[in-house]
């Protein structure tokens, strides 16, 4: 998983620019991706998620911040979101050059919910931008995934 962030610079961009990936081939390291911005655009924040091969390991607390509580959100939302950690369990990790997610139904309901999840800002944030990511998101009734 990966994200990008782009913001518009000056110049007119007609509509269907966007930024968008493109595997190099012969570049420094054959196969590597890079970033290709259209006109315009210039690249102003991303995280590729990397960490230590083959271990979990936490986000990045200084791009990264839990949001947490168990309010329902305004669309009546069953878990509780905690800060990547509850009790025994991991629920926001890095590992092989992914960032994971995880939920799960709780032995006890904490603060009225059955289950525990992650919800997960970037510590910059814009209102406007093109935004890019690569994810694997889960299926089945009840899961609502959002980028």
């Amino acid at each position: 998983m990966c994200i990008y962030v782009c913001r518009m610079g000056y110049g007119n961009v007609p509509g269907y620019n966007r930024l968008w990936r493109e595997k190099t081939g012969g570049a420094a390291d054959a196969g590597e991706e890079t970033v290709v911005l259209p006109h315009g655009y210039k690249l102003v924040w991303s995280d590729e998620f990397t960490g230590v091969p083959g271990r979990k390991i936490l986000p990045d607390s200084t791009r990264w911040w839990y949001e947490t509580g168990g309010r329902g959100w305004g669309n009546n939302e069953l878990q509780h979101y905690v800060a990547g950690i509850i009790e025994e369990d991991t629920l926001a990790y890095l590992t092989d050059g992914t960032l994971k997610l995880k939920a799960i139904k709780l032995a006890e309901p904490l603060e009225g919910n059955l289950y525990a999840s992650v919800r997960l800002n970037s510590v910059p944030s814009w209102q406007y931008g093109y935004f890019e990511a690569r994810l694997k998101l889960p299926e089945g009734y009840g899961t609502w995934p959002a980028f």
